[in-house]
């Protein structure tokens, strides 16, 4: 298989799965999801938790379907409403967050008797 060039996707196709591609084609410029477009938050539905609009799905179910091995296509299939470009904005709302997320590490209580050895 060495030195075998791999068949060029259209640009359309390149965006619905840029995740499932080689380093080598995500290196191409490809156009940016705006999850914006698709996901909402609206305090009424789930408790304000991000959702794919027209829907009471949550980003965060959509996460832990893919994180838990199930595939778009899979997802499609029981879920029938939503689209590969629901679950790709679900993906970017999720990058774009994780990345804006800031951590703080706090010193350890030395006397809490729960730590000592």
């Amino acid at each position: 298989m060495e030195g075998r060039a791999l068949p060029r996707a259209p640009a359309a196709e390149k965006i619905n799965f840029c995740l499932s591609l080689p380093l080598s084609c995500k290196r191409e410029r490809v156009q940016t999801m705006r999850w914006q477009d698709r996901i909402i938050i609206d305090s009424r539905v789930l408790v304000g938790k991000p959702i794919i609009k027209g829907t009471r799905i949550a980003v965060e179910f959509i996460s832990d379907l893919l994180g838990r091995g199930w595939t778009q296509e899979q997802i499609l299939v029981e879920y029938d409403h939503v689209t590969r470009e629901d679950i790709q904005a679900c993906l970017a709302y999720a990058s774009d967050t994780l990345k804006s997320e800031r951590i703080y590490l706090l010193p350890e209580n030395t006397t809490d008797a729960s730590h000592r050895e």
